[in-house]
């Protein structure tokens, strides 16, 4: 039985209204979610645990992600790290047409040689064009198969009304997203942790530091240095797309994901992201509900050598809840997978599902706190002869 007695889950619908004098109001087609006033053309506004979507407009609708494409090429060399296929300190050759991307870049030469970090980091920070396709080149073997690894992805998590044609956003009509499907992105590649947002949280750095020409690299997003919270993710723009950005902002354990698409200005497209984060942030916070390490259940294994099983998280559990409510206003249950011996120390064996009382979902890992055995033939004997003497 969980450790932590939580009440019945009320069902709570509220409409809220947030009025910003220096922008329209729009149409409100959803009367579940807050008035929130925007001027591009798509917005959203995602709770990152939970991935519920507070705020919406038009976040189906089809348009130019721009350089917001390259999270999804993120995504895929943070994999390819992770799955040991290349290390942040390779040497990566560049090729010719990786020189000739044009458009933000960090001006590479044909056979020029740059580590995977420093490449990473040009994408991050400074949108390189260059780098970027230099990447796609290193993990997908050639521009073709990384474009279809891109692909790939998106159609793995799901998202329908998203293509690529290119590795770094150039407009093409077959080149497309939505603000919904480029919060989904986000969300993903969030899940790496700080390895990524190490990366985009950084405001200005160097690259070819050792060099007679070191390369100065500042933040296509801005609201990293001025808004508080904000370390990530990726902006864009071109002429079709306008002004674009995905970012995320976390302040007390709480974190936001904000899509802005379709800005004529950078000025607007800050507005939007900016409204949108602060509406999150005054409107809801996260409690704590677990410890790390904390052990909020038991397992009980019949055929184990220990059949009782404590059950921990590995990491501190918090939870959004509109303001001023409290822990109370959750509920909470375990949905295991796994309760038969062997189980390594530490293996995940479910997981731990939280609702609040708006009925939004999280889902955490819990593993085992010990390492659990299976009875041989003899502990069975033993354990059968005990039964049948006492």
């Amino acid at each position: 039985m969980l450790r932590k007695i939580f009440a019945t889950l009320v069902i709570v619908t509220l409409m809220f209204t947030f009025n910003f004098e220096t922008t329209k109001v729009v149409a409100n087609t959803n009367p579940d979610q807050p008035l929130i006033n925007t001027k591009g053309k798509s917005s959203l506004l995602m709770e990152y645990t939970t991935g519920k979507i507070i705020f919406a407009k038009n976040e189906h609708e089809k348009m130019y992600p721009a350089s917001m494409t390259k999270m999804v090429g993120m995504h895929l060399v943070l994999n390819a790290i992770k799955d040991g296929k290349i290390d942040w300190e390779d040497d990566v050759q560049v090729s010719s047409k990786a020189a000739s991307m044009g458009g933000t870049q960090i001006f590479l030469q044909p056979g020029e040689v740059m580590k995977v970090k420093d490449l990473f980091k040009s994408v991050a920070i400074n949108s390189a064009n260059d780098a970027m396709f230099a990447l796609g080149e290193l993990v997908g073997g050639s521009e073709e198969n990384f474009i279809k690894m891109m692909n790939d992805f998106v159609r793995e998590i799901g998202l329908k009304n998203t293509n690529f044609a290119n590795i770094v956003g150039f407009d093409d009509e077959n080149h497309y997203s939505t603000a919904y499907d480029m919060a989904i992105i986000g969300r993903t590649l969030l899940g790496h942790g700080d390895t990524i947002l190490n990366f985009t949280k950084i405001y200005d750095s160097y690259v070819r530091e050792d060099t007679s020409s070191p390369f100065w690299l500042v933040n296509t997003n801005k609201l990293v240095k001025f808004y508080n919270g904000m370390d990530g993710l990726k902006t864009g723009f071109t002429q079709k797309s306008k002004y674009c950005l995905t970012a995320t902002a976390k302040r007390d354990n709480l974190r936001f994901i904000a899509v802005s698409m379709g800005n004529n200005t950078i000025q607007e497209r800050s507005q939007d992201i900016t409204t949108m984060l602060n509406y999150g942030f005054a409107n809801y916070s996260a409690i704590k509900v677990y410890q790390q390490g904390e052990v909020i259940d038991t397992l009980h294994i019949e055929d184990a050598k220990r059949p009782k099983v404590p059950i921990i998280v590995t990491d501190n559990i918090y939870m959004v809840v509109r303001k001023g409510e409290k822990l109370d206003s959750l509920k909470a249950r375990i949905e295991y997978v796994k309760n038969s011996s062997p189980i390594a120390e530490r293996e995940v064996v479910g997981k731990l599902i939280i609702k609040n009382s708006d009925n939004w979902e999280a889902r955490f890992d819990v593993v085992t706190a010990v390492k659990v055995e299976q009875l041989t033939f003899w502990d069975l004997f033993i354990k059968t002869l005990q039964e049948c003497l006492f």
